[in-house]
């Protein structure tokens, strides 16, 4: 029998997964002056970042291991790290895609959204395992091999393109038109996979942090079962029942 694969995890307890989250900012000054004011932020001056540990005021952040659940000698765990990029960008790297709901939440109740807004993010859509020898803490040193890329495709702004340009063409059809719209279009989903990279908008300013939660969660369970060997695995089939639930004259009418 093959040695089973062990699955890197944070000391959090999610699956390890690379993802940024990309903040335009306008006052790189006054983000510095709120790190400073937060216990659970410290400035490294060796890699000139902030980074936002599991301590003080993050430590009310619920994950699958608490911050009691971590032993001692592990304390204080980084969950998180800014750099600020120029006078108009700054991303904050994090390890697994349960952080990054949790930062944009936490961030926003801090800063002004006048002076930083979270505009999009870009995530690893795979898993990594133990014997990949990523580094001597058994993650990668850096994100930049993966995100910092002009070809990392942005696929949910091309299916959004697609529901609207099916709505507009089926809004006046009757109720067999549009399910067959929406069948035809489900089927072209089936046959397509997930980029090893992608980028996300981010819309919680619009739409609240559901939204987004929602589309985390669903490239978790498909790298997830990925991971475990099923290949073929798409979460078509959960897609279709949520967008059915929610009333085909409400999806067609709302585009």
């Amino acid at each position: 029998m093959p040695t089973e694969k062990r699955l890197i995890c944070t000391l959090t307890g999610e699956p390890y997964q690379p993802a940024r989250v990309y903040y335009d900012i306008t006052n790189s000054n006054a983000v510095i002056r709120v790190f400073k004011k937060l216990s659970c932020m410290a400035f490294d001056r060796e890699g000139q970042r902030w980074v936002w540990l599991y301590e003080f005021e993050a430590q009310k952040l619920r994950f699958a291991n608490s911050h009691n659940q971590i032993p001692k000698e592990k304390r204080p765990v980084i969950i998180g790290y800014f750099i600020f990029r120029g006078e108009h960008q700054m991303i904050l790297d994090l390890r697994s895609l349960d952080r990054v709901c949790k930062a944009i939440e936490f961030f926003d109740k801090r800063i002004n959204r006048r002076i930083a807004k979270a505009t999009h993010l870009r995530i690893v859509n795979r898993l990594f395992s133990a014997d990949e020898h990523l580094g001597a803490q058994g993650v990668h040193p850096s994100l930049n091999e993966f995100f910092d890329r002009e070809d990392i495709p942005c696929p949910s702004k091309e299916v959004m393109a697609r529901v609207e340009n099916m709505a507009r063409s089926n809004n006046n059809k009757d109720e067999a038109h549009k399910m067959a719209a929406i069948n035809r279009f489900i089927n072209e989903l089936e046959h397509e996979s997930l980029p090893e990279i992608e980028e996300i908008p981010i819309n919680f300013y619009e739409e609240g942090i559901e939204s987004l939660r929602f589309s985390l969660s669903i490239r978790n369970i498909e790298v997830l079962e990925h991971w475990k060997g099923n290949k073929n695995y798409n979460p078509i089939a959960f897609i279709r029942d949520k967008l059915l639930e929610s009333g085909l004259e409400g999806f067609f009418e709302s585009k």
